[in-house]
């Protein structure tokens, strides 16, 4: 049987607040850039406004990558059980 490692509780949570610290530090460090000649209305009004817009920028790429994968890029499980030339099939 296979063996499945399942990572511990404690380290599991350890990652996730050091992930979660590095979050907060980046929020915090997004309040301390100028924005004195903003681009959009948005950047100049929104706070942590390039934060959200690389979050929601993942959200859309990663959707659009999956559903290009369904759409046909992604190569059916049984790809190479199907013989290329009719020769294949005798042996």
């Amino acid at each position: 049987m296979k063996e499945v490692n399942t990572p511990s509780p404690a380290k599991n949570g350890a990652v996730k607040a050091t992930l979660f610290a590095l979050l907060a530090g980046v929020a915090v460090l997004s309040l301390m850039v100028e924005n004195q000649h903003p681009h959009s209305w948005l950047e100049a009004h929104l706070p942590f406004f390039w934060s959200f817009f690389a979050f929601f920028s993942a959200i859309v790429l990663i959707g659009l990558s999956k559903w290009l994968a369904k759409a046909g890029l992604e190569a059916p499980p049984d790809c190479y059980d199907i013989p290329l030339l009719p020769s294949e099939e005798e042996s």
